[in-house]
C-alpha cells in the first residue's frame, strides 16, 4: 500500500507514489482551511439521479438538482458522477461541498475527469469522513483543481485508490490540507496506479 501524507506546506510535485513510504502525518495549517471555507457558501453533497451528458456541470448554489447542463447544473457532485456518461468531464463551480455522512463519500467507478472550474475555488470538506473513493477496474480517472480538507479515515482520508491492475488515477493541481488517516495515507491511500502532479 502506498500512501501520501497530508502536509500543508510540502509539495507533491510530479511524482508517482510507487515507492512512497507510509505516512499518516498531518502538518497542515488550519487557518488556511478556515479562510477557504469562509469565503465560499457551504453546500451538502447528497445522492440524486438525472440524465446523462458528456460534459457535466455542478453548482452547489443551484436551488434544485438540474440535468447537468451549464444552464441547469447538478446541485451535488455525486449526482453528476452517477449520471455522467463514461469518459465525461465534470466541471464544478466554486463553493464548499460537504460530505454529510459516512455513506455519502464521492464514489467513482467509471472513466471520468472531475475538476474545479478554471479560476474557481472548489473545496471538498470531509467533515471528518472519507471524501473520494475510486473503486473499479479498467478505468482512468483525472482529479484536477480541487481542495481536499477535513477528511478522516482508517486509510486514505481524502482520496482512496483501490487495488485494480488496470485502474489509473492522475491528480493535478490539488491541495490536501487538514486530513488525517488512522493507519496510512492522510492525503492519499494508493493501492492502484497513481501519478500526482503540481499538488501539495
Amino acid at each position: 500500500v502506498n500512501a501520501v501524507s497530508d502536509s500543508g506546506n510540502s509539495s507533491i510535485s510530479e511524482i508517482a507514489t510507487t515507492n512512497v513510504a507510509n505516512d499518516t502525518s498531518d502538518n497542515s495549517n488550519s487557518q488556511n482551511t478556515t479562510s477557504l471555507s469562509a469565503t465560499n457558501p457551504t453546500y451538502s453533497d447528497t445522492m440524486l439521479a438525472d440524465d446523462n451528458t458528456n460534459t457535466v456541470y455542478v453548482d452547489g448554489s443551484s436551488k434544485t438538482n438540474g440535468n447537468g447542463s451549464s444552464d441547469n447544473p447538478y446541485k451535488t457532485i455525486q449526482s453528476a458522477v452517477n449520471s455522467a456518461a463514461d469518459g465525461s468531464t465534470i466541471i464544478i463551480s466554486s463553493g464548499t461541498y460537504n460530505i454529510p455522512d459516512k455513506y455519502s463519500y464521492i464514489s467513482i467507478k467509471k472513466n471520468l475527469t472531475l475538476m474545479g472550474a478554471d479560476d474557481s475555488t472548489v473545496t471538498l470538506n470531509g467533515n471528518s469522513l472519507n471524501i473520494v473513493t475510486i473503486d473499479a477496474k479498467d478505468i482512468n480517472v483525472v482529479i484536477k483543481n480541487l481542495i481536499f480538507t477535513n477528511g478522516y479515515a482508517r486509510n486514505g482520508a481524502a482520496l482512496v485508490v483501490n487495488a485494480y491492475e488496470n485502474t489509473y488515477v492522475t491528480v493535478i493541481n490539488c491541495n490536501f490540507t487538514g486530513n488525517e488517516a488512522k493507519n496510512t495515507g492522510g492525503a492519499i491511500c494508493n493501492r492502484g496506479n497513481l501519478v500526482v502532479i503540481n499538488s501539495t
